[in-house]
């Protein structure tokens, strides 16, 4: 399995880094053999964070993006939304 990480952003440090893996750890778990997951971090004009997640699994591609004041705050929603799809799948 191949993580991948793009960070549009300075403000992405060790921590928030941290972070994201303890959340995208528990939905590889869920996915079907999650081959391949990309992490895409950026912070736009008005200082929002936005976060993707693609989580590619051998027969299904799961995708959510989201965009709030925090790198925390978006990777929340964005686990929530992933781990929705995955358990409907």
């Amino acid at each position: 399995m191949t993580t991948r990480f793009l960070l549009q952003t300075s403000d992405a440090d060790d921590k928030a880094r941290g972070y994201i893996m303890k959340k995208i750890a528990k939905l590889e778990k869920l996915a079907d053999e999650a081959s391949k997951i990309e992490i895409e971090v950026d912070k736009n004009k008005q200082g929002k964070y936005r976060v993707e997640v693609m989580i590619r699994a051998p027969r299904h591609l799961y995708r959510a993006e989201e965009t709030t004041e925090s790198i925390e705050g978006s990777i929340d929603l964005v686990a929530e939304k992933l781990l929705n799809e995955i358990t409907r799948d």
